[in-house]
């Protein structure tokens, strides 16, 4: 049967929204800046920051997603956010959205930035990939933002859930990003990943 609806990304950690497309001020009163999407010619926008509140280095960032998403395609980047120093701060995972198992039918793309011990390039099916962990979080401090955290951006055809600074988010059921999808021919849209179209 044909399913249409919307297609969900949850937070990748139990922390907090300490950043959007600004700064939120440490009382979390303010939000002010411009945050960088880390990766617009690659045709990202719309920043968001998880982590802050004691989150420590290390603690693994994982990927939950809503079940009509079928498979997913990892692909390991470097150069995001243009950091001082750079590696691993310029790591990066981009991860693509599939309807279906295999990579079938192309939804959207998010990435998840200040990223140690990566995981690998690949297409994962859903009973790989929820719960995967996509790296682990690293110590503070670089020019991107002060503070452990995850930097995660979107494609411009999906929407972000409207948090407020320092927000509670828990991993695996906030939501952050999200896709609508309608059953059909799968688009074709040209991919740098080995996924199908």
């Amino acid at each position: 049967m044909a399913w249409s609806g919307y297609v969900y990304v949850y937070s990748p950690l139990t922390a907090y929204m300490i950043a959007r497309t600004c700064y939120c001020s440490s009382n979390c009163a303010s939000c002010s800046g411009t945050h960088s999407s880390g990766f617009s010619a690659l045709g990202f926008c719309c920043p968001v920051d998880v982590g802050g509140g004691g989150t420590p280095s290390g603690t693994n960032v994982k990927f939950y997603a809503s079940a009509e998403i079928g498979s997913i395609e990892t692909q390991r980047q470097t150069g995001f956010c243009l950091a001082n120093p750079p590696a691993p701060y310029e790591d990066a995972v981009i991860v693509y959205l599939y309807r279906y198992a295999n990579a079938e039918c192309f939804i959207g793309k998010l990435f998840y930035g200040h990223l140690s011990n990566r995981v690998s390039n690949g297409i994962y099916n859903r009973t790989q990939y929820q719960g995967m962990t996509i790296g682990k979080t690293l110590a503070c401090c670089q020019d991107c933002y002060g503070g452990v955290h995850t930097h995660m951006g979107r494609d411009t055809v999906g929407a972000t859930q409207a948090y407020s600074c320092c927000a509670n988010l828990t991993q695996g059921s906030s939501w952050i990003y999200r896709w609508y999808w309608q059953d059909g021919p799968c688009p074709a849209i040209p991919l740098p990943g080995n996924g199908k179209k």
